[in-house]
């Protein structure tokens, strides 16, 4: 992002130069640019978060290892103030300048808060499940991220989301109970998200969303669950494509189609599960190539990678009818001829897409 922020500035300048634009239009396409530029991802703040993680894990062992030693009050005491300091000065670090700093302090201060839940329950030997805990942790990043504006609060919140769902399902059972609740976290979690402004945490709340469904599908295995996916599958590209102001307001950005795609392609695997060993299998391999092809049509052009992603599940879907026909052909060299002419055949098709709808000015030479 950086380097093509670098490269336009350089090409509004030489604009400038050429006389394609004024100097006024040339100001105002800088300060955007700086403005959108700004990287969400630094090695700064990746070093800072793994140093917070660190940090929070070494101070709550040290705490844990002379737990034994230490007066009950001053226990409660020392883990207040480990999350007080993170709060406090993750707020001075940031009213300073130093936002990577004042996130990595926010996430001390959060790990803080989930280890003093687990120490506090030990002294006082409180009994209850280890999924309520992580929900009291939850909340209390939730709280903090509203009262800080903290994206990298926001982000662990739905992180805890899908750790308390994972915890909250008993995978020995045939049929798990269903979280339903994780939903009205998950709806908490997304409004909050634009309050803090954390793009990142939708993102991963939609793929969190996929579990979910997956749980729902194993609990119920019909056709209803898959049905409902295709729906919002087809939902997420449809206002990708057609109305730019639905896609503001889910706030997904540019990757709407990416999940919808994401999507599209789960609904398509369970209903795979469901029908391998019917007649209707091969209908439905259809229907998966051809829900690829509409996505890539309407939504490809301008998106790599709802266009590598799409073309990664041409050649795993074919593979797999490959796989599933081993069983049925006579002679394994038909199946090897038939792999190496569908994929030459889906090669060509990538090659004619790319020429004439993403690149169609190059023609044959865009790729």
């Amino acid at each position: 992002m950086a380097r093509y922020a670098e490269r336009l500035k350089k090409d509004i300048e030489r604009w400038t130069g050429e006389g394609l634009i004024d100097a006024a239009t040339a100001t105002r396409l800088t300060t955007d640019v700086d403005a959108k530029a700004v990287s969400r991802i630094s090695f700064t703040t990746v070093f800072s978060m793994m140093a917070a993680i660190l940090l929070g894990a070494a101070l709550l062992l040290l705490v844990a290892a002379n737990w034994e030693a230490m007066p009950r009050l001053l226990r409660v005491a020392l883990l207040l103030t480990l999350i007080l300091v993170g709060y406090v000065g993750g707020a001075v670090l940031k009213l300073r300048g130093h936002g990577a700093f004042g996130e990595a302090a926010y996430l001390l201060a959060a790990i803080a808060f989930g280890g003093s839940i687990a120490l506090i329950a030990q002294m006082y030997h409180l009994s209850g499940e280890e999924a309520d805990a992580i929900l009291t942790w939850f909340f209390g990043s939730v709280l903090a991220a509203v009262l800080l504006r903290s994206p990298t609060l926001t982000i662990g919140a739905v992180i805890l989301s899908a750790v308390w769902l994972a915890m909250s399902i008993d995978f020995g059972v045939f049929r798990p109970e269903i979280p339903y609740w994780w939903l009205a976290l998950a709806g908490g979690v997304w409004l909050v998200s634009f309050w803090t402004d954390a793009p990142p945490a939708r993102h991963l709340l939609s793929l969190v969303l996929v579990f979910f469904t997956w749980v729902i599908f194993f609990n119920q295995e019909t056709l209803v669950m898959p049905l409902l996916v295709l729906v919002l599958a087809g939902a997420l590209i449809a206002a990708r494509v057609y109305t730019p102001v639905a896609v503001r307001l889910l706030g997904l950005d540019g990757k709407t189609a990416v999940h919808g795609l994401v999507h599209f392609l789960s609904a398509m695997l369970m209903i795979h599960v469901l029908y391998a060993d019917e007649a209707l299998f091969f209908l439905f391999v259809l229907v998966t190539l051809a829900g690829l092809a509409a996505i890539l049509v309407l939504a490809g052009r301008h998106d790599r990678p709802l266009r590598w992603i799409a073309y990664a599940a041409f050649a795993i879907e074919l593979c797999y009818v490959y796989v599933a026909l081993l069983g049925t052909m006579i002679d394994t060299a038909i199946v090897l001829l038939f792999a190496g002419l569908s994929l030459g055949a889906l090669a060509w098709g990538i090659r004619r897409f790319e020429a004439r709808w993403v690149h169609p000015s190059s023609g044959e030479a865009a790729t």
